[in-house]
């Protein structure tokens, strides 16, 4: 897999432009190399393979950075073409999570899909593990063995009723499955 998009760094168009920065020195300008377009303009995200996860384009981002480079890193994506109305027809989104107030580690998955009409078909699923000392609850080996467990029982109604903000509840599914047309 090649390049894809154009790093907006170096478009005079892109809110992220920096005219100070050259891009052949952050980007190997040799032929062949692979990290310009035809038209000399320096792709924006590089196929890096990861295991567990299908061919394609994975961006990381760790949830520690601040609002400023999270809306950095928001822009780079738009402005850099990393979805591609001609190209891209699937997109997953993974956030892992912990509550220490819990003792919880959390895992949310989001798989859209466009379809040859034009929409885009979602689904979600959320996933939990108890954050308990394993050393201490060996009763509990046979549920570490499985991984992440599925939010039941008594766990998944008390997590169903997210409270937001002022006391107000808002339903929370495990499976969801949508659509958007636009």
């Amino acid at each position: 897999l090649g390049g894809i998009g154009s790093d907006p760094v170096f478009n005079p168009r892109s809110s992220l432009y920096n005219p100070q920065l050259n891009a052949s020195d952050w980007y190997n300008s040799s032929a062949g190399a692979g990290e310009l377009s035809m038209t000399q303009v320096p792709y924006a995200f590089f196929h890096h393979p990861l295991p567990g996860l299908e061919a394609g384009y994975p961006v990381l981002v760790d949830t520690g950075i601040s609002a400023k480079r999270s809306a950095q890193v928001l822009s780079y994506l738009l402005e850099g073409g990393y979805v591609d109305t001609g190209l891209t027809d699937s997109m997953g989104v993974q956030l892992v999570t912990y509550n220490p107030t819990a003792a919880v580690f959390g895992r949310w998955r989001l798989s859209l899909d466009w379809q040859p009409d034009g929409s885009i078909l979602g689904t979600h699923q959320l996933q939990a593990l108890p954050a308990i000392e394993y050393s201490a609850n060996a009763r509990y080996w046979h549920k570490i063995v499985k991984g992440v467990l599925e939010i039941e029982g008594e766990e998944a109604d008390a997590l169903r009723h997210a409270t937001y903000g002022k006391g107000r509840r808002q339903p929370l599914h495990r499976h969801t499955q949508w659509s958007y047309a636009s």
